[in-house]
């Protein structure tokens, strides 16, 4: 599906799902295909005490044709822990090994959109993935921080001031 028009297709055929904890309507809409590259990903994800694995991963996308409207226009992708490690949605398949991807990655994302108005009345639409590819030819893998990239040792007894 044309992403630009991800907003009206999810509105056309959403339906009411639940009511969250806050009193805000949540809605579930169609299963959608969609392709573009990666602005934003998070491997390390988030504690969630409805994944079975405990955590729960994001990223987000977005097209040319969505940023000649607005330069930071992107879409929302939420994934599962279990999609994640049972399937690699967060990886690439380079040279016969499975590689996190990186910002700038080219991906086809397979999925069911989600919605709800936020405090300042926007219709707020994100994808919660069934399942992520990774285009080979056209994804990036990330790469691992140096062990000493952490290493605060060459600031010489610098600090922020006081007595420590």
């Amino acid at each position: 599906m044309n992403v630009k028009d991800l907003l009206s297709h999810h509105l056309d055929n959403r339906r009411e799902s639940y009511t969250d904890r806050n009193g805000v309507q949540r809605y579930d809409g169609p299963m959608v295909g969609i392709v573009g590259g990666v602005m934003d990903i998070n491997h390390e994800g988030r504690e969630s005490q409805w994944d079975p694995t405990g955590r729960d991963y994001w990223l987000s996308i977005s097209t040319q044709v969505l940023r000649r409207e607005n330069p930071n226009a992107r879409i929302g992708i939420g994934v599962s822990g279990t999609v994640k490690e049972n399937h690699n949605a967060l990886s690439v398949l380079k040279a016969g090994e499975w590689l996190p991807f990186a910002k700038g990655s080219r991906v086809w994302v397979v999925g069911r959109t989600e919605s709800y108005t936020n405090q300042d009345g926007d219709e707020v639409v994100k994808v919660q993935a069934h399942g992520i590819y990774a285009v080979p030819h056209k994804s990036i893998p990330a790469k691992k921080p140096s062990a000493s990239s952490n290493d605060l040792g060459n600031l010489d007894g610098f600090s922020a001031g006081g007595d420590y």
